[in-house]
C-alpha cells in the first residue's frame, strides 16, 4: 500500500514539472512547485506515520489477544480448580458420612439390599415346583444327618439313663449293706468291705453332687480315702460327715485314726474320747496315750481293753511296753 502511494505521488510530480517546463512557467510557478513538493513530503511522512501507527495497533491488538487468551486459560484453570475442590469436598463428605453411619449399618444395608435382590430374583426365576425340588435335594442330606444325630443322642441318653439307674440301684444296695455293717461293733474292715466302699464312692460321684451328700456319704468317702492311705483327704471327708451329724461315733473314730496315722496323737485322743468304749477304741487310744508319753492313761485304757479280750496278744504287748516305760 505504501509503495503504490509513493509511486502515484512521484508520477503526479513529474507530470507537473513537465507541464511547467513546457509552458516556460514564470518564477511563481517554481514556488508553487516547491510548495507542492513540500506537501508531497509531508504526505509521505504522514503516510509513514500511519503505517507505523497501524503496525503499533496490530502489535497492541496481538498483545491484547494474547493477554486475553492467557486470562482465559487462567480462568479455565481456576474453574477446574474449583470443580476439583468441589469434587474432593463431596468425596470427603461421603466418606465421612459412611464412617458416621458405621460398618455395621453399611453391612446391614448391603445385606438387606442383597437379600431383597435375591428374593426378587428367586421370585422371578424360580417357580414353586423348582424351589420345592431344590430344597428337597439340598435338605435331604442335612435332614438325614440330623435324624442320625437324633438317633445317636437318643441311644446315648438311653445308655446314660440305664447307667444312671444302675448306679442308683447299686448305690442304694451298697449303702444299705454298709450301713448294716456300721451298726455292728467297730472292727478292722475286710478286703470285701474295702471293695464295697470303693465301689460305693464310684457310684456316689455318678448319682449325686457334693452339695447333696449325706453324713453317711462323706463317712464312706473318708473310709475309702483311709483305706488308700490318703489320710489328709480322709480327715477332710470325715470332718464333713461330723459337721452334718455330730453324733456319728464311727466318723470320730476313723478321723481319730487318720490323725493318729499322721502323728497327731493328742488330737486323735480327742476324737477317740467321742467314739465310745469298744475294744478297738480303747486299744488305739492307749497307743495314742503311749506315744504322747501319758503312760498312766495308756495303762488304764489297755487294762480296760484286756477286760474285754484278756488273751489279745497285741493288747498284752502294749501293756508290757507301757509298764516298761513307767518303771
Amino acid at each position: 500500500m505504501k509503495h503504490k502511494i509513493v509511486f502515484l505521488l512521484a508520477f503526479f510530480s513529474m507530470g507537473l514539472i513537465f507541464n511547467i517546463a513546457a509552458q516556460d512557467a514564470p518564477r511563481d510557478s517554481i514556488l508553487k512547485i516547491a510548495f507542492l513538493q513540500y506537501k508531497i513530503e509531508t504526505l509521505e511522512n504522514r503516510i509513514e506515520d500511519l503505517v507505523l501507527h497501524n503496525k503499533d495497533l496490530s502489535d497492541a491488538r496481538l498483545s491484547e489477544v494474547e493477554k486475553m487468551m492467557a486470562q482465559k486459560e487462567e480462568a479455565i484453570d481456576a474453574r477446574m480448580l474449583i470443580y476439583v475442590s468441589i469434587f474432593v469436598a463431596a468425596f470427603l463428605i461421603v466418606i465421612g458420612f459412611f464412617r458416621w453411619l458405621g460398618k455395621s449399618e453399611i453391612r446391614k444395608i448391603v445385606t438387606e439390599q442383597a437379600i431383597k435382590q435375591t428374593d426378587e430374583q428367586l421370585k422371578i426365576k424360580l417357580s414353586d415346583a423348582v424351589i420345592d425340588e431344590k430344597l428337597t435335594l439340598l435338605g435331604k442330606p442335612i435332614i438325614e444327618q440330623m435324624l442320625n444325630e437324633i438317633a445317636e443322642s437318643k441311644e446315648r441318653v438311653k445308655i446314660t439313663t440305664e447307667a444312671l439307674e444302675e448306679s442308683s440301684r447299686k448305690y442304694q444296695q451298697l449303702l444299705k449293706e454298709l450301713s448294716a455293717h456300721s451298726s455292728s461293733a467297730i472292727s478292722e474292715p475286710t478286703i470285701e468291705d474295702k471293695k464295697k466302699v470303693e465301689t460305693f464312692t464310684q457310684v456316689l460321684d455318678i448319682v449325686k453332687e457334693e452339695e447333696d451328700f449325706t453324713d453317711k456319704d462323706w463317712h464312706l468317702k473318708g473310709m475309702e480315702a483311709y483305706n488308700k492311705s490318703n489320710y489328709t483327704e480322709a480327715e477332710e471327708y470325715l470332718t464333713r460327715s461330723i459337721r452334718i451329724n455330730p453324733d456319728n461315733e464311727r466318723s470320730y473314730y476313723y478321723r481319730g485314726l487318720t490323725k493318729y496315722r499322721n502323728g497327731k496323737y493328742k488330737e486323735s485322743i480327742e476324737d477317740f474320747n467321742k467314739s465310745g468304749d469298744q475294744w478297738h477304741v480303747l486299744f488305739i487310744r492307749a497307743s495314742a496315750y503311749y506315744y504322747s508319753e501319758n503312760y498312766a492313761k495308756a495303762l488304764e485304757d489297755i487294762e480296760n481293753a484286756l477286760k474285754l479280750n484278756p488273751k489279745d496278744s497285741s493288747a498284752l504287748r502294749v501293756k508290757r511296753e507301757v509298764l516298761a516305760k513307767m518303771k
